[in-house]
């Protein structure tokens, strides 16, 4: 997707529907989907121990050491993925794992499932109503992304 050629084809995709009168400002959906970012837990680390002036700063190349991170608090306040520091831990329900992950939102037509507007944010406890006000922010001012 380096050329813009999803975001070229959603824009396509938006015109001709606009053009069969398939937009209305009315009934739909904003759903938010919790997406696994591409890094692993093990670099999570503790904000004090990354030297962020350091180019390629982050954990040594190789065999990750073992670690029992077993009772060791972590949040989001304190540790930061040396691999995708945008990347913030959540998890769906309290009884599953969590995971380093973003927020991908989607602002859909209930009548005809057409998608309108998108977007990926940081999973933050308010990012899906944020994003939700956003996606209708754009489409009300009818500028897709």
């Amino acid at each position: 997707m380096q050329h813009e050629v999803a975001a070229r084809f959603f824009a396509a995709v938006r015109e001709e529907a606009e053009r069969q009168q398939l937009i209305s400002d009315d009934h739909f959906t904003v759903d938010g989907s919790l997406l696994e970012a591409w890094a692993s837990l093990k670099s999570f680390q503790p904000v004090n121990d990354q030297d962020d002036d350091q180019p390629g700063a982050g954990p040594p190349t190789g065999r990750n050491p073992e670690v029992n991170w077993h009772g060791q608090p972590r949040s989001n306040a304190t540790h930061r993925s040396t691999t995708d520091p945008e990347a913030r831990l959540a998890r769906k329900r309290k009884v599953t794992t969590a995971k380093l992950s973003y927020l991908g939102h989607v602002l859909m037509k209930n009548r005809n499932g057409l998608v309108l507007e998108v977007e990926l944010t940081p999973a933050t406890g308010y990012a899906e109503r944020e994003a939700a006000l956003e996606l209708l922010r754009r489409h009300r001012q009818g500028r897709s992304v």
